[in-house]
């Protein structure tokens, strides 16, 4: 059975074909902001991906009758239990008015279910973020009209959670696990014999992320949303512009863990948080499962960094041993790591030095600098040198007609002309211009052209006759 496989993403759409488990064909079709800032809603996306999708699958040279279905990523949906699903109507409805949030994963299910209809196959989607495995006990807030929300990273934690037991040479339905997906967003799930039966909602509690607040004190969130914002303004700042983010501008951890190796106090004290927070949150998930837990499993882009996750060990180790990513984890081996982090930061140090010379250099020229108007009259003709070509009496001169005709006295043979003649002779002879030519610049008859040019060879032989000496040499 070939599938093609769709996961929309905030600034991509990565798209496979799988064959049965084997992996065919992946690609991910990039998009920029401009293109994305054109829409809305994240429906009105729906097109333009769709389009994406046809453009890429007919470049790697496949066809949708290829296909015997369509599978994609799940969404904001109504919750449900974790599994396969058809898409159908009520699905579509959900995508279509987002009555469970906006999110671009919304669109895979929908995606998949309209390019499905094209060719006459079945659409489907698998663990969406909206799997609901939790407790009703675990629903319970602290208010009566208020009740916990499941949106987490469902299907990586549950491919990973299955993962994790084939190593663990259990089935993932006879195990319980902690599995921390650690990325641009982050969430915590107990895993208690094949289900997430509880999990720190990636949205709103648990620890903070990259640019997402997590957990926030209630009276201090109420008066900021009192402040005068509105709530389009809160959901911004809370899910966009919070989080490590907020404490150290960027969210690239590669950049803060270069920083945390570089003992940067201020990295490294929001580091440290980070790690305290997602802690206490696997201590949570612990409690939940009665401590009886058989791995503590790291996933996500920010796990690929080694002491990220010893450093949360550190923590939590005696709950139960971590892996990561499903692969039995060491305990710490730093030096690569270290190695690498000093490389960059040597670099750095050579880049700022040469920056700094080159800046030395720049003002120690200016220093030097002088303006011409500043100039003495002895500086100024160490400038610059005169020609006196014609300063030493032996003007070049040229024989015609057994007269010495200079250059000097041609030119003044011209200036005798009338202004309208000396500028017939010039365009024709030193600009290369037909008569036609000379009488569209001037306006004038071409006849008129031709007669001040040939009564102006009179005047100047005249001229000429009358001043030029006798050739001696």
């Amino acid at each position: 059975m070939k599938i093609l496989v769709i996961n929309p993403g905030a600034t991509s759409t990565k798209i496979a074909v799988f064959d049965e488990d084997q992996q065919l064909f992946k690609l991910g079709i990039d998009h920029s902001a401009e293109e994305l800032d054109q829409f809305e809603r994240v429906i009105d996306q729906a097109d333009y991906r769709k389009t994406a999708i046809l453009n890429a699958v007919t470049e790697a040279g496949y066809k949708l009758e290829d296909f015997d279905a369509v599978c994609g990523r799940g969404g904001l949906y109504r919750p449900i239990p974790s599994g396969t699903y058809a898409v159908n109507d009520k699905v579509m409805h959900d995508v279509e008015t987002a009555p469970y949030g906006e999110h671009p994963s919304n669109l895979g299910a929908y995606l998949a279910k309209k390019l499905g209809d094209m060719v006459g196959i079945p659409a489907f989607f698998v663990d969406p973020v909206c799997v609901d495995e939790m407790t009703e006990v675990a629903h319970y807030t602290g208010f009566a009209e208020f009740r916990r929300l499941c949106q987490f990273h469902a299907l990586n934690h549950k491919s990973i959670g299955r993962k994790a037991a084939r190593e663990l040479g259990k089935k993932y339905e006879d195990v319980n696990l902690i599995v921390c997906h650690l990325g641009g967003g982050v969430s915590v799930g107990a895993h208690q014999k094949g289900r997430v039966v509880d999990v720190c909602n990636v949205k709103d509690e648990g620890s903070m992320g990259m640019d997402r607040a997590g957990g926030l004190p209630v009276n201090q969130l109420i008066s900021y949303c009192f402040s005068g914002k509105t709530k389009d303004e809160v959901k911004k700042t809370f899910g966009r512009r919070a989080g490590m983010l907020s404490y150290l501008g960027t969210t690239d951890f590669r950049v803060i863990c270069a920083k945390v190796v570089e003992g940067d106090p201020k990295y490294v004290e929001a580091y440290q948080a980070l790690v305290y927070q997602l802690s206490k949150d696997i201590g949570a998930m612990a409690a939940v499962l009665h401590f009886d837990v058989d791995a503590i499993v790291f996933t996500g882009g920010m796990a690929y960094e080694q002491f990220f996750c010893d450093d949360i060990t550190a923590y939590v180790g005696k709950i139960a041993p971590g892996t990561k990513g499903g692969e039995n984890m060491d305990y710490p081996n730093r030096l690569e790591w270290q190695t690498r982090c000093e490389f960059n930061a040597y670099c750095k140090r050579a880049l700022r030095n040469e920056l700094i010379d080159a800046c030395r250099e720049r003002k120690r020229r200016q220093l030097r600098e002088v303006i011409f108007s500043d100039l003495t009259p002895q500086e100024e003709r160490q400038l610059y040198t005169v020609d006196k070509y014609f300063q030493d009496g032996n003007e070049e001169a040229f024989c015609a007609g057994g007269l010495k005709i200079t250059a000097k006295l041609l030119a003044e043979a011209l200036h005798t002309l009338p202004d309208e003649k000396r500028q017939a002779v010039l365009l024709y002879y030193f600009f290369n211009m037909t008569d036609v030519e000379i009488a569209e610049a001037m306006k004038i008859p071409r006849s008129t052209v031709q007669y001040r040019r040939t009564s102006s060879f009179e005047l100047l032989k005249r001229y000429l006759e009358e001043r030029a000496d006798e050739w001696n040499d």
